[in-house]
């Protein structure tokens, strides 16, 4: 599934020294799963010298440039390709039978 969240992002680069997609996405997920909510905070992994290397990564990219990343992407292929990831984690869910979907808002 990782892989396929990588290959299939829309984020493109002209520029031969721009950080590499498995970077630049690998960066969010580990600032995401740290608990960060912020760009300010992927800082706080920088240091991390293990958990780059599981994802394929070669480096964690700067706070800068996951958000110029994000910037540069177009949106509508970025809410796209958003929604397809969205679905194939929650899809298979849909076959297990029966449940509930309780929300609390």
């Amino acid at each position: 599934m990782y892989d396929a969240f990588i290959e299939e992002c829309p984020l493109q680069y002209g520029n031969a020294n721009a950080p590499t997609k498995e970077d630049v996405l690998g960066t969010l997920l580990l600032s995401v799963l740290a608990g960060q909510r912020r760009y300010s905070h992927i800082t706080a992994i920088r240091s991390d010298g293990v958990n780059p290397g599981l994802l394929g990564m070669t480096k964690v990219v700067s706070e800068d440039s996951a958000r110029r990343a994000l910037k540069g992407m177009d949106e509508q292929q970025g809410v796209e390709w958003l929604e397809a990831q969205l679905s194939r984690v929650t899809s298979p869910a849909l076959s297990i039978g029966p449940w509930i979907l309780d929300v609390d808002s």
